[in-house]
């Protein structure tokens, strides 16, 4: 499971949707569970953005939202960065929702 995002430019905002559904494509319900991104530049690197939502836009069909803020992103490297997505259902329940790359793009000038 490997997703690439669209690049982000640097200094940008970003909301990014998540659908968390089974292997059949149904949707699961997240209602109390957290789900956290984390990007990193590098697998199993320190975390340059990381964002934990435990109130989700739509928990019974598994949907929720994460917002990615300018102050986020205006001093990343501009290279590939590694990403992942993870569900946090309590005890003994971790499910990983999406795995990838996203590109930190330099602007042409930064406000």
């Amino acid at each position: 499971m490997s997703t690439v995002l669209e690049p982000i430019y640097i200094g940008d905002s970003r909301t990014i949707t998540v659908d968390v559904t089974d292997k059949s494509g149904q949707p699961i319900d997240i209602t109390d569970m957290s789900m956290t991104l984390t990007i990193a530049e590098t697998k199993q690197g320190t975390p340059v953005i990381q964002i934990v939502n435990t109130a989700h836009t739509a928990p019974l069909i598994g949907k929720t939202v994460f917002q990615i803020q300018s102050t986020d992103t205006e001093n990343l490297s501009p290279i590939n960065h590694h990403f992942d997505i993870v569900l946090d259902g309590g005890v003994d329940f971790e499910f990983t929702v999406a795995l990838g790359t996203v590109k930190f793009v330099e602007r042409v000038a930064i406000p």
